[in-house]
């Protein structure tokens, strides 16, 4: 990743069990999955020192740097959690995606999820 954000840094993230929860400003929304009473839907837009913040800290766990993510699959638990996160850099747009879905999570799901 760049040192300085990128002017059209974006990102989303999904989570949990389904990945019905969601932190996403390419379209500045929040979603939390309120289990069995539906979902949660809120306007979010950052500001710029918060997507700077957000940005470092991405930076600092190396989110971008290839990982290890899926473990040994002949074992595997229910209900489990999907994550999809979606990043923006330079016109660039990366998917990376996690899943608890297996019984060990390796140490590169440990260091981003």
């Amino acid at each position: 990743m760049p040192d300085q954000m990128p002017t059209d840094f974006a990102f989303s993230v999904s989570y949990g069990v389904g990945s019905k929860n969601k932190i996403d400003s390419f379209h500045g929304m929040v979603v939390k999955d309120l289990i069995g009473d539906g979902a949660a839907n809120a306007e979010v837009t950052f500001s710029n020192e918060e997507l700077i913040s957000i940005y470092q800290a991405m930076k600092e766990i190396k989110v971008l740097n290839p990982k290890e993510l899926v473990a040994d699959t002949s074992c595997s638990a229910e209900p489990h959690a999907d994550d999809v996160w979606k990043i923006r850099i330079n016109g660039i747009v990366i998917n990376i995606e996690n899943t608890t879905r297996y019984c060990e999570i390796t140490e590169g799901c440990k260091t981003v999820f």
